[in-house]
């Protein structure tokens, strides 16, 4: 018989030595540190979804799920994480959207606790004209080139009224 097959090639460690160590990296005042799920130290089962304080650290300030390498948490927490959010957000806790934070001058609901924002000095621009959303723009009523015209005040008829006369007893 014809040896046409080729030697076993070698898996693993090779025979020629010890293993090279790994470099040791600089672990100094700002060397990244492993980041731990939040939920897994706290021991939380159940991610209320109308926990908005807890919930809004998750969020980017565009509106976004952090990712779990971001945030550190941990697979089945962010996938809890991202119901959860998702529930706030059907139920208008959370914005969905930048357009959102940026229209509202922030998160949506306010934060309990936490001193209200400031109110805006002009109102949204993509409302409803370039005079806001008021009733007719927030406009006086429409300019006339004719002075405007008296109408005299008609008397007032004070309904008569009948003294009450009550039966004797």
């Amino acid at each position: 018989m014809s040896d046409n097959f080729a030697p076993p090639m070698q898996s693993g460690p090779s025979s020629d030595g010890p293993r090279p160590s790994r470099p040791m990296r600089p672990r100094g005042k700002y060397a990244p540190r492993r980041k731990v799920c939040q939920f897994c130290v706290e021991k939380m089962d159940y991610i209320d979804y109308k926990d908005l304080l807890r919930l809004r650290r998750f969020l980017s300030e565009r509106a976004k799920i952090d990712p779990s390498r971001r945030t550190g948490t941990c697979a089945k927490h962010q996938r809890r994480l991202a119901i959860a959010l998702k529930r706030a957000r059907h139920i208008a806790l959370l914005p969905y959207t930048s357009d959102h934070i940026r229209l509202m001058g922030g998160m949506v609901a306010p934060i309990p606790g936490l001193p209200l924002p400031p109110d805006r000095p002009f109102p949204p621009r993509d409302s409803f004209g370039p005079y806001g959303s008021q009733p007719g723009g927030g406009r006086g009523p429409a300019p006339t080139d004719q002075p405007p015209v008296e109408v005299p005040d008609a008397p007032s008829e004070a309904p008569a009224t009948q003294p009450d006369t009550a039966p004797a007893s």
